[in-house]
């Protein structure tokens, strides 16, 4: 059976063999893909000009050069069912928490301290599952990952549905925690390998708006007369049976059966996921350029990580990601009544909150649509700098609430300073984890990525777990000047310490890594 789902679907392979078969059989020998490639400066630059006159008759300047993109959003939507379940993950306990933890209720009751666990255990289970999930990706590849991880965590949405005690629905949500960190990292790997350059940002972000719209998902399921248990399993269902008929139907990631040695079952899938009519020989011959690197075991990965600038890349990489979960994000999110209640708004703190939640797939749709559009580092900078802005406006409006000021005409500030805030944010973080699966070359993605999860969630667990007692050391005020500061942060060395990516393949991207590396290695023989 294990063996079956890393080869892929056969349907996938049929469809794609055939043409694909009758291309080899009309390329001369000499013309297939060579076992060792001439690395001198000569030999690329040869391979370069052999590339351009071959776009120059059936590439990019002929009529089919563009890749088509149904399959590729056949797959990235796939993937963004996935992401569908992780945002009713963590969208679960904001809607469930009142039924649970009231004590008249004939249903199970938790009280504080389990009812903060059942809130925040799934960040610690998703820095476990994150860490634990490299080694298996580099073995098993993406999309078996998926298959094999999608029915365990269906299994915990029911475990939880049907648990009798308070310890088992901790448990359960502590395995829904694990299969989030699996299921989060091989998702954005699979769609970001499998994505040709020109769809990669655009694909990223539906991952981004489904994860959103899981948020909605659970909201609006669990606001209607449905018993806690009754949402789990309205989420459980919907959220996984989809995709796991899908992955049944898609290939593996091409550049994952290059890095494993399997180039012909690699160029099969990258012509179902490119189309029949495009010339896919350039980007086949980039990628078996670099499936050594990607072929390293686990353990090769992290000595590959030793590396200066890999290592350099990666401590950034975690740096931003820790420090984002303390620019408001996560506070944000889960504990948006409390924030609305404290301010005493205008509007009901829960009609806030549904605004808030309606605006966090607005910005994500405008994410979509800009992603490709302009530069990540200006994405990047600029909406983390309106956060900061956001964070700042809301700290001044407690400074003024909580020094007994008149702030009556101010009111309408809090909702306005969330929202500028949720919107700004729907574009900050996605582009931030759009940089996490980019800049990073194949030799260490899979390993790399997991650890970095990992960071990320650990930051979100401190930084939930957090905001009360920093509220009563520093305020309400004092809190949100703090994340304004850590929002300024991260707009500062994100846009002066990562590249750029648009509009770059993840081979010339790797490429440039490469470069930056033997510029520094013949600076220092020069002096």
């Amino acid at each position: 059976m294990l063996k079956w789902l890393r080869r892929g679907p056969p349907a996938a392979q049929g469809d794609a063999e055939g043409f694909v078969m009758g291309e080899v059989s009309q390329r001369p020998p000499d013309a297939s893909l060579p076992q060792e490639e001439d690395t001198t400066p000569n030999g690329r630059q040869r391979r370069e000009e052999e590339a351009a006159a071959r776009r120059g008759t059936s590439g990019e300047g002929g009529p089919h050069a563009s890749p088509e993109a149904s399959r590729q959003v056949l797959a990235a939507l796939t993937s963004a069912f996935v992401h569908l379940g992780i945002g009713s993950v963590l969208g679960f306990s904001g809607v469930t928490l009142p039924e649970l933890t009231d004590p008249v209720s004939p249903d199970l009751f938790l009280n504080t301290s389990q009812a903060a666990l059942f809130s925040s255990v799934i960040n610690l289970g998703a820095a476990v599952g994150s860490t634990a999930a490299g080694a298996p990706q580099v073995w098993l590849g993406q999309r078996v990952m998926l298959l094999l991880t999608l029915p365990v965590s269906l299994a915990a949405w029911l475990l939880m549905a049907a648990a009798p005690k308070a310890w088992m629905v901790i448990a359960a949500r502590a395995l829904q925690g694990l299969t989030m960190g699996f299921l989060a990292g091989s998702s954005n790997n699979y769609v970001v390998e499998l994505a040709h350059t020109k769809f990669r940002g655009l694909l990223m972000a539906l991952l981004d708006v489904s994860r959103q719209l899981g948020y909605l998902l659970v909201y609006a399921t669990g606001s209607t007369s449905l018993s806690w248990r009754q949402v789990a399993r309205v989420c459980g269902v919907v959220t996984h049976l989809l995709p796991l008929l899908g992955l049944l139907c898609l290939p593996n990631s091409p550049r994952w059966l290059a890095a494993q040695g399997r180039l012909g079952e690699a160029r099969v899938a990258l012509k179902f996921f490119r189309g029949r009519h495009y010339d896919c020989d350039q980007e086949m011959t980039d990628i078996a350029q670099t499936r050594e690197e990607g072929r390293c075991s686990p353990r090769s990965q992290l000595q590959v990580m030793k590396n200066p600038e890999i290592l350099g890349r990666i401590v950034l990489l975690a740096f931003l990601l820790f420090i984002s979960n303390f620019t408001g994000n996560f506070v944000v999110s889960a504990y948006v009544v409390p924030i609305f209640e404290a301010a005493e708004v205008v509007a009901s703190p829960y009609a806030a909150a549904v605004i808030v939640g309606c605006v966090r797939v607005v910005g994500t749709l405008f994410y979509l649509a800009v992603v490709d559009r302009a530069d990540r580092k200006v994405l990047l900078v600029s909406s983390t700098l309106v956060c900061a802005a956001s964070m700042a406006l809301l700290g001044s409006f407690f400074y003024d609430h909580e020094n007994s000021d008149d702030v009556s005409h101010q009111r309408w500030l809090p909702l306005a300073s969330v929202t500028a805030f949720t919107l700004a944010a729907s574009t900050a973080f996605p582009v931030l984890s759009l940089f996490r699966s980019e800049i990073l070359p194949t030799s260490v993605r899979a390993t790399a990525v997991a650890f970095l999860y990992s960071v990320f969630f650990i930051g979100a667990f401190c930084a939930s777990q957090s905001y009360p007692g920093a509220t009563l050391v520093l305020g309400h005020h004092g809190t949100f000047w703090a994340y304004s500061a850590f929002a300024v942060l991260v707009a500062t060395v994100g846009g002066l310490a990562l590249p750029e990516t648009r509009d770059r393949s993840l081979e010339q991207i790797n490429g440039f890594q490469n470069q930056r590396l033997r510029n520094q290695s013949n600076g220092e023989a020069s002096c």
